[in-house]
C-alpha cells in the first residue's frame, strides 16, 4: 500500500516530463521535493519551493530558490512555469480559491488531493474550459489540470 502523502507522485512525474521551464512547488512535500529536484538537475530547469511551514522549508536548504511566507494570502503568484506542483499547507477549503491565480502562471498544475477539492464550490467554475487528467491509481486521487498560458 502506498503512503498517501506520496500518492501523487504518479502525476507529479507525467506532468515534469511532459512540460518545459520552470517547475514551482507551492508547499513542503518529501515525496515531492526529491524527485522534481532531480528531474531539474538532469533537464537543467528551476525549482522554487515555496512553503507556509519553516521546519520542512529548512529540510531543503540544497535548493537555492526557495522561499517562506507567513500566508498564502501574501504570496505573489508571478512567472511562468510549466508544472506547478500544489500541494500547499493549508485548509483544503481555502486551497481551491488559489486556482484561477495558478492558471495566469502555469501550463499544468499537479493538484494533490483533488478528488476532495473537486467536491468544492467553485471547482466547476474554476476547471471550465482546462483540460483535466485523473490519476485514480492511489488515494487521494490527484488531477492535472493544463491551461495554456
Amino acid at each position: 500500500m502506498i503512503d498517501s502523502y506520496a500518492s501523487h507522485q504518479e502525476a507529479l512525474v507525467f506532468s515534469a516530463l511532459n512540460t518545459t521551464g520552470d517547475i514551482l512547488q507551492l508547499g513542503c512535500n518529501d515525496y515531492s521535493i526529491m524527485i522534481l529536484n532531480e528531474i531539474c538537475k538532469f533537464q537543467n530547469r528551476n525549482l522554487k519551493i515555496v512553503s507556509t511551514n519553516k521546519n520542512f522549508l529548512q529540510k531543503f536548504d540544497f535548493i537555492k530558490d526557495r522561499s517562506f511566507i507567513k500566508d498564502w494570502s501574501d504570496y505573489d503568484f508571478s512567472g511562468k512555469y510549466g508544472t506547478i506542483m500544489f500541494e500547499t499547507e493549508q485548509h483544503i477549503e481555502d486551497k481551491i480559491e488559489m486556482l484561477p491565480k495558478l492558471f495566469l502562471i502555469g501550463k499544468s498544475v499537479v493538484v494533490h488531493n483533488a478528488s476532495r477539492l473537486c467536491m468544492k464550490k467553485n471547482w466547476l467554475e474554476y476547471t471550465e474550459n482546462k483540460k483535466i487528467i485523473w490519476f485514480r491509481n492511489y488515494n487521494p486521487h490527484t488531477a492535472i489540470i493544463q491551461h495554456e498560458t
